[in-house]
């Protein structure tokens, strides 16, 4: 809600003053928008978008010089304000309307803008074209004579005018959200025991394009709307390293593998079934996606598939996250992986890192895999190795 407060500043003037958009803490609204365009189309008095703080409307109060302030919002259009409490003190605003519950300004614009909301002048077009003198109808005489039907239509399509007030009637409506439509054609096998990769790739085409469309504000919309995507968005940041996403999972939902027994920590339970969490982030390379599973105790049934995926595709950081927390699964095969795949780096990180690969014997078996799969790039370097200790 937008505060407005009606004065007469130090200079003498008249003034309505209400706090910039450019602070960063004010969003902008049709309501905030409409008074300030209504105020200065009178022209009685200054409009103004500063900063007001409160020891200045304390001030006003104490010199006699506050004459009003109401606050403005979609829901509430108009609401006056009669006492302000700060430091433990009374701020009274005064409320000289007739009826007593609101200044006069504010009343002024309350009335303006509902007869805005009921499109007045459509009335009066209406009302003329069924009595032949009414050039002197005040709109309360003509809204009189109409029907009920016709405000209520009125304001219906008023209502159907504003973004705010029709995102707020949505929340409580069931079905899916026209922007989520597109997740029903996914079919990924996240309720399986084994999670394919491939399977992700027309994923990441509509999340992607989702993320990029509305940023990760509306995701817990979609994991409470669509309760199948919560295990598809989970997969999708472990596999493509969205961080952000997954932060905001963990936040929400407790994941519990099949095998497990997990105590209530008073998040909803998600089970699943899938037997390796970390070849989900091997397979990509995301080192944070690896960090998460590991610091948050996902299950893992293979020491070793983590390792031979990471070799395979050749992710140098995931091997070092792996063996710089000691997990367990190193085998020597894992090296024959690297070579058979082509990848020299991951065959230099293990040479440099792994002790147990650095004898003469280890670099020659290695060197007739490369030869045997043709991985001619890591033969030469292999080949230099095994040079370098027979001259020693």
């Amino acid at each position: 809600m937008n505060l407005f407060v009606y004065w007469i500043n130090e200079q003498g003037e008249k003034e309505l003053i209400t706090a910039p958009l450019t602070r960063g803490d004010i969003l902008p609204g049709v309501t905030r928008q409409s008074i300030l365009e209504l105020a200065r189309g009178w022209g009685e008095f200054k409009v103004t978008e500063t900063t007001i703080t409160m020891p200045s409307i304390v001030k006003a109060e104490q010199e006699g010089r506050l004459l009003e302030v109401f606050g403005s919002g979609t829901a509430a259009v108009i609401s006056p304000v009669k006492l302000i409490n700060y430091n433990g003190k009374d701020v009274n605003v005064p409320l000289d309307a007739p009826d007593g519950k609101s200044g006069q300004l504010t009343k002024r614009i309350w009335n303006e803008m509902t007869d805005i909301q009921v499109k007045c002048e459509e009335i009066i077009r209406y009302k003329r074209s069924n009595h032949s003198n009414t050039e002197n109808y005040s709109t309360q005489e003509v809204q009189h004579h109409l029907p009920h039907s016709f405000f209520a239509k009125a304001m219906a399509t008023s209502v159907l005018h504003s973004v705010e007030l029709l995102r707020c009637i949505c929340i409580y409506q069931l079905g899916i959200h026209h922007d989520m439509i597109p997740f029903c054609q996914l079919k990924p096998r996240v309720e399986s025991y084994t999670i394919y990769p491939s399977e992700f790739e027309e994923v990441d085409v509509l999340l992607t394009r989702w993320y990029a469309h509305h940023g990760i504000g509306r995701l817990n919309v979609l994991l409470q709307c669509m309760e199948r995507m919560r295990l598809v968005v989970f997969v999708h940041a472990v596999l493509y390293g969205r961080q952000d996403v997954l932060d905001i999972i963990h936040d929400r939902l407790q994941f519990v593998h099949l095998d497990q027994n997990a105590e209530a920590c008073g998040k909803p339970k998600l089970v699943y079934k899938w037997k390796d969490s970390f070849v989900l982030a091997a397979h990509h390379g995301h080192v944070q996606s690896l960090q998460y599973l590991h610091k948050n105790h996902f299950k893992r049934t293979s020491d070793t598939s983590v390792w031979f995926v990471a070799a395979a595709n050749g992710h140098v950081g995931i091997l070092k996250y792996l063996h710089d927390h000691d997990v367990e699964g190193w085998r020597h095969s894992i090296m024959e992986e690297a070579i058979k795949h082509g990848q020299l780096e991951v065959v230099r990180w293990i040479y440099d890192n792994k002790s147990d690969m650095q004898s003469l014997a280890v670099v020659n078996q290695a060197l007739g895999v490369a030869l045997e799969h043709r991985q001619l790039g890591v033969a030469k370097y292999l080949n230099q190795l095994w040079h370098a200790k027979m001259h020693r």
